[in-house]
């Protein structure tokens, strides 16, 4: 795991380049440096900034066993979310507690942070009648219709999961941990592919949004501005 972890942090090439190494090359570390180094051949400082790489993963691995953090490698087909390695720059390894459930069919469902009492009630008919089926609700976590759909998911017995912007110590909204647990003690989880101290900066937002609509098969937006993160969302699914 160590070896991917620093795949993972080493950001001198692309997360499509670093998908096409794992699949070439499997999980050797010796043979991933080769690899890694061979895309920058020209560039003297890639030795250090590989061995940069690995003294960060060995520090987030043992960040992980002190907060019982999971750590998700792309190359588990288990427990790697499956459709999330279609997308042009899947991340390498996820942070996360609790599963993902590739047996199920992903469905994102997203929307306003400032929702109206109508997005609010189609959201939870939404998932009523989508909880007949062999499905997941994905979202972020945040405030709003990404909530609602959380616990309309909960409320049905459907098993959910968020992608989160930062590190998972700082998870944000703070008011949502509490729901964040229930839905890791109900069979889902929440996940990030930031490091732990990451702060839940802008940013990160978009770059999160990715990971929602990639790792589903649809997206459904329920309500949202023009330019809001919901939109980017449904950009990305697009």
């Amino acid at each position: 795991m160590d070896e991917i972890l620093a795949l993972h942090f080493f950001r001198r090439i692309t997360n499509a380049q670093k998908r096409q190494i794992l699949h070439e090359n499997g999980t050797n570390l010796g043979d991933l440096k080769r690899h890694v180094l061979k895309y920058l051949n020209r560039d003297k400082t890639a030795e250090s900034s590989w061995f940069e790489a690995c003294e960060k993963a060995y520090r987030e691995t043992q960040i992980c066993k002190r907060e019982g953090v999971e750590i998700y490698a792309a190359t588990d087909v288990n427990k790697f979310p499956s459709f999330l390695l279609e997308i042009p720059d899947p991340p390498v390894v996820l942070f996360g507690r609790g599963k993902w459930n590739n047996s199920t069919v992903p469905l994102s469902v997203i929307g306003s942070r400032k929702m109206t009492t109508y997005g609010e009630r189609l959201t939870k008919s939404f998932i009523q009648d989508l909880s007949q089926y062999p499905v997941n609700i994905v979202s972020g976590l945040a405030l709003g219709i990404d909530g609602v759909a959380h616990r309309s998911a909960l409320a049905c017995g459907v098993s959910t999961q968020a992608f989160l912007a930062g590190g998972l110590g700082y998870l944000s909204p703070k008011r949502h941990s509490s729901l964040a647990k229930t839905m890791v003690d109900q069979g889902g989880g929440y996940f990030t592919e930031q490091s732990f101290y990451t702060p839940s900066l802008p940013q990160y937002y978009p770059v999160r949004n990715r990971l929602i609509a990639g790792a589903s098969l649809a997206t459904l937006v329920i309500e949202a501005a023009r330019k809001s993160g919901a939109m980017i969302t449904a950009n990305q699914a697009f």
